[in-house]
This record gives structure tokens, sequence and C-alpha cells, in this order.
């Protein structure tokens, strides 16, 4: 893990299972090199447990956002995952319940 290059574009990285969700922030060096900026993870609690799988990535960007804002406010950001929940969400007319909030 090493500091932030100012300037240069930060990746975050979402996964989630069925018991914990996770995010890694990453950034490439000048010389195309990708390099582990910070790593925050957290287990599922209760009814967590049985969230769809496009709510745990909401639920993963959200946690990763709360954690590591400071990061967020300073760089511009890349989210990547194997599926994209915020393109899913916003091609839907009408969310309900947490996805709503």
């Amino acid at each position: 893990m090493r500091a932030p290059i100012p300037g240069l574009p930060l990746k975050l990285y979402l996964a989630a299972t069925n018991t914990v969700v996770g995010a890694l922030l990453a950034q490439d060096d000048h010389g195309g090199e990708e390099n582990p900026i910070y790593y925050v993870s957290r287990q599922l609690r209760g009814a967590e447990t049985r969230y769809p799988k496009t709510e745990l990535l909401c639920l993963a960007l959200v946690y990763a956002a709360q954690r590591l804002r400071h990061y967020f406010l300073a760089h511009k950001l890349q989210l990547i995952v194997k599926s994209d929940p915020v393109r899913y969400l916003l091609t839907r007319p009408v969310l309900s319940g947490r996805l709503a909030c």
C-alpha cells in the first residue's frame, strides 16, 4: 500500500459475496503499474445476507464512500465491478425499497 499520487485518477474495485462486501482503492503510477492505496471490507449483518447481488454491490459502494470519503473528494474515480449496478439501476423506471433512498 502507498499514498496516492496527486492529479492521477483512482480506481475503485467493488466486490460482494454472501457474507462480505469490500472495496479496493488503487492507482496507476506514471509507469502504468497499478498499486493498491486502501482496502476496506465488512461482514454482512442480519438481513443484509439476503440482499440480491445488485444491492450488495450498492452496499459496498456506499460503505466505501463513507470510509474513503477524503479520497473521493480529492481525486477523480473510476468504478470497476464485474457487473454494473449503477447502469442497471439508472435504466429501471422506478426504484423501490432500499435502493430508492
